[in-house]
């Protein structure tokens, strides 16, 4: 654009860019709202955010599942996506807003070739959903352990 009115200021024509010739001042205000709109647009998506940790006191309202008695229903998991060796596993904690369920897992496997993590999402003592890991769901900064009473898969 910057060469492109250099060259127009040089041969003596008007310094807008051609749609902006053709159309008039009407749609030049015409481009630039709309422009204007899909920026003010954008920005409200990239509003919502996490909300807060729950605090001790909204904690002791709420049951944290255990993974004792999840244990067959993740190891059912771990077959289902075909992972290899033993399952390990972080504590349950609060799952993101774009989760589906209120608590969330984290699930990989002890072999050394297979790096897939995957994020299991709990409500109500279930397993309601799974996925891979996105960065979203923290998975990377968890610290992982033996699944209780687990069996290898191989």
């Amino acid at each position: 654009m910057v060469v492109w009115l250099g060259w127009a200021t040089l041969l003596g024509e008007p310094k807008l860019p051609p749609i902006m010739r053709r159309r008039g001042r009407a749609s030049a205000a015409v481009l630039r709202s709309c422009a204007a709109f899909a920026g003010l647009w954008l920005t409200g998506c990239s509003l919502g955010a996490d909300p807060p940790a729950l605090s001790q006191a909204q904690f002791d309202g709420l049951r944290i599942p255990d993974l004792a008695g999840l244990a067959d229903k993740i190891q059912q998991t771990f077959k289902t996506v075909k992972l290899t060796g033993y399952p390990r596993v972080s504590q349950v904690r609060q799952a993101p807003v774009s989760a589906f369920g209120d608590w969330l897992v984290c699930l990989r496997s002890d072999a050394e070739n297979d790096p897939r993590v995957y994020a299991l999402m709990i409500q109500n003592d279930e397993i309601v959903d799974y996925r891979l890991a996105l960065v979203i769901d923290g998975c990377e900064r968890e610290r992982f352990a033996p699944l209780p009473t687990a069996r290898a898969y191989r």
